[in-house]
């Protein structure tokens, strides 16, 4: 049974601090490895995260996996890029992302744990550049303005070529939302694969998942003046498109609240692409996906244009 390892899954991803107490809700399961590997191009190390589902409703054990080998390859070069565990259950890269990371490459994850050998296989897809950012009054329903208030949206064309899946994420005054709903990926700058399009504009609901969602009475959601918003928009796969909005799907149905909604109906288990070596050894939950990043920062209320 998957479930425990999802949620664990989930609170790495969506960082949520709020606690809830599962265990009216759900029983213990057998242990599951869950891996949280989205790795990208950034000038930066890169973050591999490690725990596990075994003893969940015991608050005196670690969720945390210390003391696993964890190990990124490249298909392409043949060069191996071994992670070390800089805390517990986090294992940090011994060079930034965008020395290890190259457009058009596959990579392979290989981990060891508990004499278990996990491995997962990710390409590193091509990305296009945010072109711009731009920010308009925020509007009432009946089309009042309301001053000072703004809502933020953002400008990409999609590569030529059918294919290209992206994921949006964007932080505000360096914070990083992680509500569910806003979960923005995109299908050659669409919503879905069943919309088709190619080489055009992203779409407007795409552009517009850069704002936080609230309460109409809510006025923090909006921006203002002097504020800074950043955007990342990460190539990703299609089965990584996929995980995301299953994810979120399961993260926000029919509740506000991030996880609430995990027990409006029975939650499911996400498809990953970790794979235990030995057939019937114990599974593996959650997801490597390697990516190439464009970044756009402003400051609110400025509009950012950048030449192609």
């Amino acid at each position: 049974m998957k479930n425990i390892a999802i949620i664990l899954f989930a609170g790495i991803l969506f960082s949520c601090e709020q606690k809830i107490d599962l265990s009216s809700k759900m029983k213990d399961s057998e242990p599951r490895l869950a891996v949280d590997a989205f790795i990208n191009n950034l000038p930066q190390k890169q973050l591999i995260v490690l725990s596990g589902t075994q003893k969940f409703f015991d608050n005196e054990s670690k969720t945390l996996i210390s003391g696993a080998d964890v190990a990124l390859t490249d298909l392409t070069s043949g060069d191996v890029f071994k992670f070390t565990e800089a805390s517990l259950g986090h294992f940090v890269s011994p060079i930034d992302g965008n020395v290890m990371l190259t457009v058009g490459h596959e990579y392979s994850l290989a981990i060891k744990h508990n004499g278990e050998n996990y491995v997962a296989y990710s390409k590193v897809n091509r990305i296009v550049p945010i072109d711009s950012i731009k920010f308009e009054e925020a509007e009432e329903l009946n089309g009042t303005k309301k001053p000072g208030k703004y809502q933020a949206e953002y400008f990409a064309t999609d590569a030529k070529g059918q294919g290209d899946r992206y994921w949006t994420r964007f932080y505000r005054n360096g914070i990083r939302n992680t509500q569910p709903e806003t979960i923005n990926v995109s299908y050659d700058g669409s919503l879905g694969p069943n919309t088709p399009t190619d080489n055009t504009v992203f779409i407007l609901p795409v552009r517009r998942n850069i704002n936080q969602l609230g309460e109409r009475e809510d006025e923090s959601r909006f921006y203002v003046a002097s504020e800074r918003l950043k955007v990342e928009m990460y190539s990703i796969s299609e089965e990584a498109a996929f995980f995301l909005q299953s994810l979120a799907n399961i993260a926000s149905q029919g509740s506000s609240d991030s996880f609430g909604a995990l027990f409006s109906q029975p939650p499911y288990s996400l498809k990953t692409n970790i794979q235990n070596t030995n057939e019937n050894g114990p599974k593996a939950v959650g997801y490597f996906s390697t990516s190439a990043v464009s970044v756009l920062e402003t400051i609110v209320p400025f509009d950012v244009r950048l030449s192609k």
